[in-house]
Parts: C-alpha cells; structure tokens; sequence
C-alpha cells in the first residue's frame, strides 16, 4: 500500500502561489466560507448580538447596492487594508520576517472599519485574514491586488446577493 504523501507548509504555500487565478479565487472562497461558518456559528452560540451599532448607509437600489458593494468598495478596501499595511509593514526587517504580525493588523483594522455589528466585525476580521493572506501569497505572481479584489467581489457579490434573494 502506497503511503499518502505528506506536505509541509512551504509546498503547501508554492503551490498556491503557482495556482491558476481560475482555481486559486473559488479554492479562497470556499476556505472562506469553511472559516465563517463555525465563526458564524460560535458567535451565535456565545449570543453575540447581531445590533445593528451603525448604518450601513447602503443604497436602497440593487443595482447600486451591487456597484458599491462589489465593484468600488472592494478597490477602495484592497487598497486600503491590503497594499497599505503589506507595503509600509514589509519596510521593516521586523515585520517582513513576521508576516503573521502584517496579516494579524490588516485583519484586525479590516474588521474594526466593518463595525455594522459585533458578529459582522468579527466576521469581518476573519474574511480580512483570508484577504490579507491571499495578497501575500500571490505577491510573487504579480496578480496580489487582482487576485484579492477578486476574491473581495466574489465575497460581496455573494452577499448582497444572497441577502436580497433569500
């Protein structure tokens, strides 16, 4: 019997590098949604409420709902809470042989600006994680910033679809 082949963390981490966009986007979201559902779950468990502390200030709409949520806000907040802290972070020794301390502050100021809520900031923080993660893995192909706004987009086209369907 042929013994399963075991992978560490860095060919785990090159072949997600060298992963197709194609595959790479639908393979971070379903991790995504792997981590938010136990999140979701957990915070329900724990009664986190759900208080809404802050409008959303979303348009009524759908079509603008879609183009803020999708098209604009993931731009806006790639750049803002993946480019940004990657970029000024990595200018320190300290923090480019830590990475976890760059995705750890990215992730944490990504929920804290998502404040509707207690659960959708500490789902916030989760999905910030995965963004921040996936920017870095991809730094080397050159497609970080696509990469992530696309996996962003996905993320809110999802959601705004599914709360305004279901």
């Amino acid at each position: 019997m042929e013994q399963l082949k075991t992978w560490s963390f860095t060919q785990l981490l090159t072949k997600l590098e060298r992963m197709p966009i194609y595959w790479y986007i639908p393979l971070a979201y379903l991790v995504l949604f792997a981590l938010l559902f136990p999140v979701g779950l957990l915070t329900k468990w724990l009664h986190i409420s759900d208080i809404i502390v802050n409008s959303q200030n979303m348009p009524s709409d759908i079509w603008l709902k879609y183009l803020f949520a999708v098209l604009a806000g993931p731009i806006l907040e790639t750049f803002l809470y993946q480019v940004l802290p990657y970029y000024f972070l990595s200018l320190f020794q300290f923090f480019r042989r830590n990475v976890w301390i760059i995705i750890l502050v990215s992730s944490i100021g990504f929920g804290l600006a998502h404040d509707f809520s207690t659960q959708h900031s500490i789902n916030a923080t989760f999905t910030g994680f995965i963004l921040m993660s996936t920017y870095i893995i991809r730094t080397k192909n050159k497609d970080s910033f696509l990469c992530t706004y696309l996996l962003h987009a996905f993320y809110n086209f999802m959601a705004v679809t599914l709360s305004n369907f279901i």
